[in-house]
């Protein structure tokens, strides 16, 4: 026995007069599922940030490949003004002394952290103060630091003035131990050479919402 099915539609009925049950805010491109690395230069999408008075906004991120592993992340307002950017080396170490090494040393190198809307830095250009600029820019080094399989690695030689900010906010410690002085009591290594351990990964990801 065949059985037919009929849809029954009123036509005194209109879709136009059906109430929303929410409205649905606009869809923001951010980096959060974004495999950076294989996006061509140009614009990649946006972070989220703070203003100075702590309301949420969007800024764009434009990648820049400046050859041999070297990258340039800048974010850019909506006037086009660079606020901050970051220069970083993919170091992928794929032959290494097992000895001297115990774990796998590949990271990312950053080279160039700069922040141009915090006042409180050198680099102030007198724009238009945002919140998260920094830790931002080392989201997206942390990610290509996975992305390149560094591990996460991050190193760099922090400024005097930036160390503390990369200790306690950034989560970064010495790489050299403080015990590391030649006969004259002068350290070999620099000591503001810092690293980002294996246990505060998760925790720069995650930082302020990440990306």
């Amino acid at each position: 026995m065949k059985i037919e099915r009929y849809l029954f539609i009123n036509p005194n009925y209109s879709l136009q007069k059906r109430p929303l049950a929410f409205k649905q805010s606009p869809l923001v491109q951010t980096l959060k599922y974004t495999n950076i690395g294989s996006l061509p230069d140009g614009f990649i999408g946006k972070i989220r940030v703070r203003t100075g008075d702590n309301a949420e906004c969007f800024l764009n991120v434009i990648k820049k490949s400046l050859g041999d592993g070297e990258e340039n992340y800048s974010i850019n307002n909506e006037n086009g003004n660079i606020v901050g950017e970051i220069f970083l080396k993919i170091k992928k170490i794929i032959n290494y002394d097992r000895l001297q090494y115990p774990s796998d040393p590949s990271h990312v190198y950053v080279s160039d952290l700069i922040n141009y809307s915090n006042p409180a830095t050198p680099y102030y250009k007198n724009l238009e103060q945002y919140k998260d600029i920094g830790i931002r820019l080392m989201q997206i080094a942390q990610r290509r630091s996975d992305e390149a399989m560094c591990n996460g690695n991050i190193k760099l030689i922090a400024k005097n003035e930036s160390k503390e900010w990369y200790k306690n906010v950034i989560g970064m410690t010495e790489e050299f131990s403080k015990i590391s002085k030649n006969n004259y009591g002068f350290n070999i290594h620099n000591p503001n050479s810092m690293i980002l351990p294996p246990d505060a990964k998760e925790k720069l990801s995650l930082l302020n919402g990440g990306l």
